[in-house]
């Protein structure tokens, strides 16, 4: 299982919860988790409150941290902290994306993606804005949608020091500093 929200594999009772959701693919393991594991069996980050039942997934959480990198890609180069995402990336290259919506066809490079685009179809939303009421299919889409009402930017350009309210709208941004 590989789960976008940390860029790290967890374990699959962590991720639905982290998500906010049921997964179908997990639903059946609700009655075993208090049998299987307890709150001490938990394995915690040393540096953020992240913490799992699988002390590997800590372990690679723990690289987003120090910035450890030992997956290239052959291609490009860009080096990840563990081999799944690199994986994943390679897609990207390949133009492979071998998880396709039942409804509409539409394929996707990574697992969680289409989970996501899924609930497009079934109006779920799962996230919503104590402010407003807004509701949203992703957590991160709630959390850059929050930062419109708190007018937070933690997202700054390294070359020009503008700020930025989403990762995406830095990620744009940098275009201007190529040209």
């Amino acid at each position: 299982w590989i789960e976008a929200y940390h860029n790290d594999e967890v374990d699959i009772f962590d991720r639905d919860s982290r998500r906010g959701d049921t997964s179908p693919q997990t639903k059946w393991l609700d009655p075993l988790k208090p049998q299987t594991h307890r709150q001490s069996d938990k394995h915690q980050c040393s540096f953020c409150p992240h913490s799992s039942y699988s002390a590997t997934a800590v372990a690679i959480h723990e690289k987003t941290h120090t910035g450890e990198r030992s997956s290239s890609c052959g291609v490009c180069k860009k080096t990840f902290t563990n081999k799944s995402n690199l994986v994943a990336h390679v897609r990207i290259h390949t133009g492979e994306k071998p998880f396709k919506c039942n409804t509409c066809s539409r394929a996707f490079t990574q697992k969680c993606n289409l989970v996501d685009h899924e609930k497009i179809h079934t109006g779920e939303k799962p996230f919503k804005c104590n402010t407003c009421s807004r509701a949203f299919i992703q957590k991160s889409k709630l959390a850059n949608h929050e930062r419109t009402h708190t007018r937070e930017k933690p997202y700054r350009c390294e070359t020009c020091s503008r700020a930025f309210a989403s990762n995406s709208y830095l990620h744009n941004h940098r275009k201007i500093h190529r040209k």
